[in-house]
């Protein structure tokens, strides 16, 4: 029916034509309660470094693979102590949250004029 040949008269021929046919036809669920399908798409649920999991799920195309610096760079040194004569450093790491801070021995250390803030 074209939009031009509706009418208030034809109103409920109107309706049957865009509603009658859904309430008598409805389907079987495809899937029940608990049942896994074997074409559902993958979903990943992550943690971080510390095994503390991160909130949701991802898609594979929404993950990508990285590898693991070599060096990691130091945002700021927090705290310097003495440990059976050798200087140790309480660090914080760039990049990464408050509670990844760690204390590292002086002689690991490596500083260049490019990492250095201030």
């Amino acid at each position: 029916m074209r939009p031009v040949d509706v009418t208030p008269d034809r109103v409920l021929e109107v309706y049957k034509n865009l509603y009658y046919d859904m309430n008598n036809s409805m389907k079987k669920p495809k899937y029940k309660v608990g049942h896994s399908s074997c074409d559902a798409v993958p979903v990943y649920r992550l943690e971080d470094l510390d095994k503390d999991p991160i909130e949701g799920t991802f898609y594979e195309m929404e993950l990508q693979k990285v590898t693991k610096p070599e060096a990691f760079k130091i945002a700021c040194i927090v705290r310097s102590k003495r440990t059976k004569g050798k200087r140790q450093h309480l660090v914080h790491w760039r990049g990464y949250p408050k509670k990844s801070r760690s204390w590292i021995f002086d002689t690991l250390m490596e500083l260049s004029g490019q990492d250095l803030d201030a």
